[in-house]
């Protein structure tokens, strides 16, 4: 069925194999659902992370990659992910911050 996460998760993959904007923003709207679905599915984290990354989504690929480290129990990435995460936020303009 099209609304699996195995699904989405393949199509997102797919999109990102694209490399352009349109489809990692595609991607980051799937991944986004897995992620809810399956929380602990860490190749979903992975892939969200580049999803953000190649939208242009800093801030939000460091937490994607803050939640991978916290999965596995790496508090080093975890604390240093978090932090650059935490200080793009921070400096972000208040209308990118929705």
């Amino acid at each position: 069925l099209p609304g699996q996460p195995l699904i989405q998760y393949g199509l997102a993959s797919a999109l990102l194999a694209g490399n352009d904007e349109e489809g990692a923003r595609q991607a980051a709207d799937l991944l986004e659902t897995v992620t809810r679905v399956e929380p602990d599915h860490l190749g979903a984290w992975r892939l969200l992370a580049q999803a953000y990354g190649r939208a242009g989504r800093t801030a939000e690929a460091d937490l994607a990659l803050a939640e991978i480290a916290w999965r596995r129990q790496d508090r080093e990435r975890f604390d240093f992910h978090h932090a650059r995460a935490g200080q793009a936020l921070k400096s972000a303009p208040p209308s990118s911050r929705a």
